[in-house]
């Protein structure tokens, strides 16, 4: 790769310098060089990530954590159109009435190319904000924690503050989140989701959500062959 760079910066050089006609300009192919050295970095960053987050194992699944309105529906439903042909598909994982260690580890273990709506993860938070604690031993959460990061791309969903109460106050629909908890959850989210491989996408940007589709694609693409 180092040798590429090299061989661009020349290249570069030699088109704005040599050319007698200045079919490229300075500008134009000063601002090539940029844009492709993020473009490799950006994808030598997902081979180390894939290497380090799965080095001998497919991925199981996905599971994007957000949360209301920060815009994981959206996300999901374009993975899902991306990934359909290939038999994937979302499953929700809100909370249900039981042991919740075992539940999420039942739906954990059985994924097969699987987009979760949410996972333990929120669990923990909804339950210790609206339910006086989610149930789990510390062991059980450190457990939960290690099968998802060693098996599954972890998607953080988020937004500014602004932008998660305005499309709050945007639907149409009674909502069991109050506005003023919106940031709340995320910021609670944020606290628990601190690995280093966590994927993290905001919402308020449109080119961040391709990015992050195309990203995701390529992960599974290199780990899935």
């Amino acid at each position: 790769m180092k040798f590429f760079l090299v061989f661009l910066c020349l290249f570069s050089e030699v088109l704005i310098y040599s050319n007698p006609h200045k079919i490229i300009s300075r500008a134009c192919a000063t601002s090539l060089l940029p844009k492709a050295v993020s473009t490799m970095r950006s994808h030598a960053n997902i081979q180390n990530i894939q290497r380090s987050i799965i080095p001998h194992r497919k991925i199981k699944g996905i599971v994007v954590e957000g949360t209301d309105c920060s815009g994981k529906t959206t996300l999901m439903d374009v993975l899902k159109s991306r990934l359909c042909h290939l038999g994937w598909d979302i499953v929700n994982l809100g909370h249900r009435d039981g042991n919740q260690f075992d539940r999420y580890m039942s739906h954990y273990l059985h994924a097969d190319k699987v987009i979760f709506d949410r996972g333990h993860f929120s669990e923990i938070v909804h339950g210790n904000l609206w339910r006086a604690g989610h149930g789990m031993s510390t062991k059980e959460v450190n457990d939960l924690n290690e099968y998802v990061f060693t098996n599954f791309l972890v998607i953080f969903v988020h937004a500014p503050e602004e932008i998660l109460k305005e499309r709050y106050y945007a639907r149409a629909f009674n909502q069991i989140i109050k506005s003023d908890e919106l940031a709340i959850v995320q910021s609670r989210l944020a606290a628990l989701l601190t690995h280093p491989y966590v994927l993290k996408y905001d919402s308020s940007s449109l080119n961040e959500r391709d990015v992050m589709v195309e990203k995701v694609l390529l992960l599974l693409n290199n780990t899935q062959a």
